[in-house]
């Protein structure tokens, strides 16, 4: 049998059967606990924006939940302590904190995994008594406390774009850097949901939304909402594209033309060479004729027409080998 639509609570269950001969048997009563509403929490002491002296101080809150539930004490973003086993009442966490402003919340987990955090509250603690009037030379106070609450400036885009990194800047307003931890929450369905923390140093911390839509950063009792978007990719100028085309084009121009004269130099180079050294063969070759020549005049005349045949035809056979 399946029911739908129970309330939380507490069931009993259990089962009888009867047969044909009026025989009846019943099982054991079973008790069930329906729980889908997470733990409420409201904080009691101190109240925010306390200044005290005392360095030892107490937390105290209230606690609803129908089933048994644990609770941690958060201080400036680290957990500090926690309670376990608890059912709806009052209950206290004492802590010894040093001087200076302190950011505190208290976050509960029931049975049935159901999980909720409180408002973060502030507390100052000082060396010295805190004024009750508007302040000494603070120019006639409000009659509240003479130390308040510090006051930050979230800075980031107001839209940014999905799976790329966004920059969270977070100052005072003396404009000194802001340390500690931010915690990034996501808006479904008209609620806000806890995402994750992040940790911030010299004021800038970035994280990367994986989705569209409306996210809230916060930062102590700051917070600011920012819309994440999916962006087009980004292309390059067409002025930056034609100048990197020309580019690699004279870069393409200049290895052919460096190609091109390396192979003329070794290809011509032995013919040049060899060019140079014909002249100089010619006129050792013309200067042993011209001496026998002079000698077959001086002593045999009548050679001197087979002299002159021989001569036409070497210098024909030399111009048809250069040819």
């Amino acid at each position: 049998t399946n029911f739908t639509n129970l309330q939380d609570g507490t069931y009993y269950i259990n089962a009888t059967a009867h047969d044909t001969l009026n025989n009846t048997n019943n099982t054991e009563t079973r008790n069930i606990t329906l729980d889908t509403t997470p733990p409420n929490i409201q904080l009691i002491s101190p109240p925010n924006g306390t200044s005290t002296t005392q360095t030892t101080i107490t937390f105290s809150y209230n606690l609803t939940d129908i089933t048994r539930t644990n609770c941690t004490l958060t201080i400036d973003g680290i957990n500090v302590t926690n309670q376990t086993n608890m059912t709806t009442g009052t209950y206290n966490f004492t802590q010894t904190l040093a001087v200076g402003t302190h950011y505190w919340n208290i976050t509960c987990k029931d049975q049935a995994g159901n999980t909720n955090t409180s408002d973060t509250l502030v507390l100052i603690i000082t060396t010295s008594p805190t004024p009750t009037g508007g302040g000494t030379g603070g120019g006639g106070g409000s009659g509240g406390p003479g130390n308040s609450v510090k006051d930050y400036i979230i800075i980031t885009a107001n839209q940014v774009c999905v799976n790329e990194p966004a920059l969270i800047q977070i100052k005072d307003t003396q404009n000194n850097n802001a340390e500690g931890v931010v915690e990034i929450q996501y808006k479904t369905k008209d609620k806000w949901v806890k995402k994750y923390k992040i940790m911030m140093k010299n004021g800038k911390t970035v994280f990367i939304p994986t989705k569209e839509g409306d996210y809230k950063i916060i930062f102590k009792h700051k917070e600011r909402e920012i819309t994440a978007k999916k962006c087009p990719k980004k292309e390059k100028a067409t002025s930056t594209l034609k100048k990197e085309q020309k580019n690699k084009k004279q870069k393409t121009t200049q290895k052919t033309d460096k190609t091109k004269e390396k192979t003329k130099k070794i290809t011509f180079k032995p013919i040049l060479e060899k060019t140079k050294q014909i002249p100089k063969q010619i006129n050792k070759v013309s200067g042993m004729i011209m001496s026998q020549v002079k000698i077959i005049i001086k002593y045999k005349p009548e050679l001197i027409g087979l002299i002159a045949l021989f001569l036409f035809l070497i210098i024909a056979l030399f111009k048809t080998k250069r040819d």
